[in-house]
């Protein structure tokens, strides 16, 4: 039996008191721990490593998790709340086909807009593969060709080999300094994925349930934050703000490790409400309570509705989500092709994969294909990313903006040359410029602690001068329904 610290965290919600325990190894450094509590002090891989891999045995704990499951993968205490009772009742309805209408016709030119400039792309880049052909001849003769002669010396196929390799750099040059490239040509599987995510989403029938993992940079089989951003239709039949489901999970028994060499530790950030700190086990359950309402229909009227796992690489998210013991059976192997739309309903359509990586690299290439830069390139306002939470929403925000026409439309999304143009410039000044940080706040911070002869805060606190972003903090819980319910303030149970 592992040998225990025990942590209580109290926290004053609703005029109430809630108290959970929270369940440490003995040989990290509590104080330090602490500390963390307050604030925000990274704490050094040595200083938790070895308690962690002798003592808490993390790989053990998540076989634990996997072995218990419930009985019925269909519970989910959400079936015990009245309002999602009614909506887990409603049907998909026939679309708003005008505004289909318009889809359709928005694709149309888009294919015949990629078709035109895929035909000049080609003609401009023959062009100038032919021009490099026969330069390359006017100066050695003939194109580099490595016979298949045995006879050859070897010091004659290595001046060959040299040479083409030499005339394949050239013709490398040539393609990477094409001033577009057309990734979707109409006809092709990448412009089937474009078209068939932008109907689906426009048909507003499915509902997106988007991941992000976040795992400890020195094993990234360690788990430390799971965020999940849901959009449901059923939710946002009549709504002109639309509503997201939006939960930050933070694994108590790795809540001392912090990342920090490769990228920052934001697990303290989340920007849409407040973390849930709770036991791996309860993580799980959580996830999974989600996952049996949401994406496992057992009823003719929710299977009129189409589903779909949205994720920047998805595919190693659901993994790690599986390896601690989430179940998927009952959902089957999500599908990474999507059905072409049909207006009536397909009892038997799969959950599919909509990966924002995938989407993006279809229309753009693989050049500045990370989430942070695409956030950038569609000038979505974003902050705080490698936190879960935070990931998870803006991977469902860019999304649905790359699948709104007329967001292409405005953000000139399908003008590939002028796309190009944008990454390029981007990826040249995340080389060459510093990052800009808000200098402002750390300015306010360091005022507040120094008076002078012209101190003056006009009645108000020091500590309410100081600018600063409004965090939702964190919640010990051992029960993730009393988590989830806490999200509510006017839901039935």
């Amino acid at each position: 039996m592992l040998s225990v610290a025990r942590m209580s965290a109290r926290r004053k919600r609703g005029g109430a008191t809630k108290q959970a325990v929270v369940r440490l190894d003995n040989d990290v450094d509590m104080a330090l721990l602490r500390r963390w509590m307050r604030g925000r002090v990274p704490m050094h891989v040595r200083q938790v490593k070895e308690p962690l891999v002798r003592a808490t045995n993390y790989n053990q704990l998540m076989k634990g998790v996997a072995l218990d499951k419930g009985k019925d993968p269909r519970v989910s205490f959400l079936n015990e709340l009245d309002h999602f009772k009614r909506i887990k009742s409603l049907k998909y309805e026939v679309p708003n086909r005008q505004r289909m209408k318009y889809v359709d016709g928005y694709l149309q030119k888009l294919s015949e807009s990629y078709h035109l400039t895929n035909k000049r792309a080609n003609k401009l880049l023959n062009s100038e593969l032919k021009t490099l052909e026969d330069n390359w001849i006017a100066r050695h003769g003939k194109l580099p060709k490595i016979p298949n002669d045995s006879n050859i010396s070897q010091t004659k196929k290595q001046h060959l080999k040299e040479q083409l390799s030499a005339y394949n750099a050239e013709v490398r040059q040539i393609k990477d300094n094409q001033p577009v490239t057309v990734y979707s040509v109409p006809g092709g599987t990448n412009f089937d994925y474009l078209t068939n995510c932008i109907k689906l989403l426009n048909s507003d029938r499915a509902i997106l349930f988007s991941i992000d993992i976040e795992a400890f940079e020195f094993d990234t089989k360690i788990i430390t934050e799971i965020g999940i951003s849901i959009y449901d239709p059923r939710e946002n039949l009549y709504s002109t703000a639309p509503i997201t489901r939006n939960y930050h999970l933070i694994v108590s028994e790795v809540l001392q490790l912090r990342n920090s060499k490769f990228v920052c530790d934001y697990k303290d950030c989340y920007l849409l409400g407040e973390s849930f700190v709770m036991p791996l086990k309860e993580c799980c359950a959580f996830v999974q309570a989600l996952l049996n309402y949401y994406m496992k229909p057992s009823t003719d009227n929710e299977r009129t509705w189409s589903r779909a796992f949205v994720g920047h690489n998805i595919k190693g998210d659901i993994k790690w989500l599986k390896d601690i013991g989430v179940d998927f059976r009952d959902i089957g192997e999500p599908a990474g092709e999507l059905r072409p739309y049909k207006e009536e309903a397909d009892k038997n359509e799969p959950v599919y994969l909509l990966d924002t990586e995938k989407l993006y690299c279809a229309n753009y290439g693989r050049k500045g294909s990370n989430l942070g830069r695409i956030l950038q390139l569609l000038e979505i306002p974003h902050a705080f990313l490698h936190n879960a939470g935070n990931d998870a929403h803006y991977t469902l925000e860019l999304l649905k903006r790359m699948c709104d026409v007329q967001y292409r439309e405005l953000k000139r999304l399908d003008d590939l040359e002028h796309i190009a143009t944008k990454i390029e410039k981007l990826n040249k000044r995340a080389k060459e410029e510093p990052k800009i940080l808000p200098m402002s706040y750390a300015i306010a911070v360091a005022n507040k602690t120094v008076k002078n002869f012209n101190d003056s805060n006009n009645g108000k606190k020091r500590n309410n001068l100081v600018q600063q972003t409004e965090f939702g903090g964190a919640t010990f819980y051992n029960d993730p329904k009393e988590a989830f319910l806490s999200t509510f303030s006017n839901i039935k149970t």
